[in-house]
């Protein structure tokens, strides 16, 4: 603990000493508020995950809490704090008034703070669990149960069964970019019916290939044989490689790698920590690499005209611009929305013909609206998104703010404490892990659909659970002769 402490203590002290050092050559007071602030709000985001890092695997929730800070939002808005945008909004074409990005520092810091409350008060009571001994089982529901796995494979593919006519016309459509109209096209979910079918389906056969890949890395510990293990791992190749060309959406491509991607540098962990890092580098590389073609493959359906600027750029990454524009539309352009999201999970898998007046997110709408000028969304599904903490401001101001950081920051600590240090291969864990890689998504916004993978996980194992709690006893019978008098 006192280690940790040296390191909070010293890191923060040396980036305060950069900060005051920095703000001194901003030309405006509002510049130099918002360089100071994003510096504290960098510094405490980094320090975070030091102190995760140093104890991994258990504070793998706070690790993942302290990256979704600095990769959505703390560095690209200190690259704009050092003068790398010609303007605040310059990528949007939205001009913001530097009075509301300084308004939208302040809040990041808030929702940092907020958000570590939340995740200590969901790790109280927690102690480091004890080594399971070797041979142990790694949990009551195995992951080689063929119908488990089988079952979310056959319920992944449905939608294309049903929908997508002849073998030939199912293949074809898989191989045209998202933009392309295709029978379970995604932008259908607002209007038609199929819309609930194609994502569900879609979030089981990503829970499928995210699942068979943790297998595949675990195979070992889990004692499945090669044979298993290797088919396994080919129609999770092959569920992926359908989901990354068909969807062209990033975050269905890191929900399905995203678990495997964690488990590879923990498992280098017994090896040293050097390695560890360089394994856990190459791994957020390449990610971020495959994801950039992705988003490229999905509006020109190939990769032969990409260049090194389709790769590279991730100005769409930029998530503190994002927020800043959401806290200037409201309430300068709207009135603050008080929609409350847990309406739109309900709802979104009651097909609409059933629900005529199914809620949509009011947040998505309007910020699409007021950030490009075009109402879209619900007749296209083509959507701006504010981020989680746009979000909460555009429906409930500073109060939404707070309370969703609180939140937010208690969904990784509950999530972390499904995961078992000493049982990394059991499903609590891939349970656990998949729960933060959704987190870490939902920070460009809360809406439903993405968390259907972390659902159908959470059921899995709590029917686990009980069945392990139904199933008898083993009774122990004393002799009574033997027995010890009082």
């Amino acid at each position: 603990m006192s280690r940790n402490l040296s390191i909070f203590g010293g890191a923060f002290v040396v980036l305060a000493v950069i900060v005051g050092l920095l703000a001194t050559t901003r030309a405006t007071e509002g510049d130099a508020a918002i360089l100071i602030l994003l510096s504290v709000y960098v510094a405490g985001s980094v320090v975070a995950g030091v102190v995760a890092y140093l104890n991994l695997p258990r504070t793998l929730g706070l690790a993942m809490f302290a990256l979704t800070n600095l990769f959505w939002f703390g560095w690209p808005g200190l690259n704009g704090a050092l003068g790398l945008h010609r303007y605040w909004g310059d990528f949007a074409r939205y001009r913001l008034p530097v009075a509301v990005v300084v308004e939208t520092a302040f809040a990041m810091v808030v929702f940092l703070i907020l958000g570590l409350a939340g995740y200590a008060l969901a790790r109280v009571g927690t102690r480091r669990a004890p080594v399971a001994p070797d041979g142990a089982p790694p949990e009551p529901v195995s992951f080689t149960s063929t119908r488990v796995l089988g079952g979310l494979f056959l319920l992944g593919v449905l939608p294309y069964l049903v929908l997508g006519g002849g073998i030939t016309e199912i293949i074809s459509g898989i191989m045209q970019a998202r933009s392309a109209s295709k029978p379970w096209s995604m932008g259908a979910h607002l209007v038609n019916d199929a819309g609930p079918l194609v994502i569900i389906g879609r979030a089981t056969l990503v829970t499928f290939c995210s699942a068979a890949f943790w297998l595949w890395i675990f195979r070992r510990e889990l004692a499945v044989s090669r044979r298993w293990s290797w088919f396994w791992l080919g129609a999770a190749l092959f569920g992926l490689m359908v989901t990354f060309l068909d969807t062209g959406t990033r975050t269905w491509t890191l929900m399905i790698v995203g678990p495997g991607m964690l488990a590879v540098p923990l498992r280098a962990r017994a090896s040293g920590r050097g390695r560890q890092a360089i394994v856990a580098v190459v791994v957020v590389l390449a990610s971020l690499v495959a994801a950039q073609l992705q988003r490229a493959y999905r509006y020109v359906g190939g990769f032969q005209d990409l260049d090194e600027e389709d790769v590279t750029k991730v100005s769409d990454n930029d998530f503190f611009t994002e927020t800043a524009i959401a806290m200037d539309l409201v309430p300068r352009k709207f009135d603050y929305i008080g929609q409350v999201d847990v309406t739109l999970f309900v709802s979104h898998m009651v097909p609409r013909s059933i629900w005529p007046s199914k809620p949509i997110s009011e947040a998505i709408r309007l910020f699409t609206i007021g950030r490009d000028r075009k109402d879209a969304y619900v007749k296209t599904g083509l959507s701006r998104l504010p981020s989680i903490v746009g979000q909460q401001w555009m429906n409930f101001g500073w109060a939404g703010v707070m309370v969703m950081s609180l939140l937010y920051g208690l969904a990784f600590g509950a999530f972390e404490r499904l995961i078992k240090p000493e049982r990394m291969a059991s499903f609590s864990s891939f349970t656990g892990i998949i729960g933060l890689v959704w987190l870490f998504s939902a920070a460009r916004m809360l809406i439903p659909g993405f968390h259907y993978p972390v659902l159908i996980s959470l059921l899995i194992v709590w029917f686990s659970w009980w069945r392990a709690a139904a199933r008898p006893k083993p009774v122990s019978v004393t002799n009574p002769l033997l027995a010890t008098r009082r």
